[in-house]
């Protein structure tokens, strides 16, 4: 799940991301808010795919914050970064969903 939003508070949306992992088995969701010119991303995986699959939440987004020139990480079930540049956006998602892909085999 990848949902985009203008100029919130990273802690709104890190409570966002806890609630859908909490309520929507194998989800990964991808909280991205954009403020001030530059870019914020939460991760969330959830606990069966963390098991599963080995995801988590720390790598993912580090990994999709690189592709726009910036960095993060976290704890495996949710994680924070930055990326500095806005339209390097829909290959950052693009680099989630092939990390996710590549998990999967």
């Amino acid at each position: 799940m990848v949902q985009r939003f203008e100029n919130l508070e990273i802690d709104l949306l890190k409570q966002v991301a806890d609630k859908i992992r909490k309520i929507s088995p194998r989800t990964v969701c991808l909280l991205i808010n954009r403020a001030n010119g530059r870019l914020n991303f939460v991760c969330g995986v959830t606990d069966d795919l963390i098991k599963e699959m080995g995801l988590k939440a720390g790598d993912l987004v580090r990994e999709v914050a690189k592709v726009t020139g910036g960095g993060g990480g976290g704890r495996p079930h949710l994680a924070t970064a930055g990326g500095k540049d806005t339209g390097k956006l829909p290959e950052a998602i693009e680099k989630l969903r092939e990390l996710i892909r590549q998990s999967q085999k």
